[in-house]
């Protein structure tokens, strides 16, 4: 995937105060970050949708009415985890 529609995706996304997660870019690919945890692919399905490969689930970017990314949500098993932007 472009860089270029990568780089709007990237940036720090709070489940709560203590709880986040970083999206950056390498590689061509997004990369998520949490703690000191070792950061995880992103694989893309569309610009907006992705997976981790050995995880269930899906992470959708959804974006607000300005077109910029204001969310990050963990769907699984019918259940959407928010993730805001910080």
């Amino acid at each position: 995937m472009d860089p270029a529609r990568l780089a709007p995706l990237t940036g720090t996304y709070a489940l709560t105060p203590a709880i986040s997660i970083s999206i950056s870019v390498r590689d061509s690919t997004l990369w998520m970050a949490s703690g000191t945890r070792p950061a995880q692919r992103l694989y893309a399905l569309t610009d907006q949708l992705f997976v981790v490969h050995g995880r269930r689930g899906v992470w959708v970017f959804e974006r607000g009415a300005d077109g910029n990314v204001t969310n990050l949500v963990y769907w699984r098993d019918n259940n959407g985890v928010r993730w805001r932007r910080t």
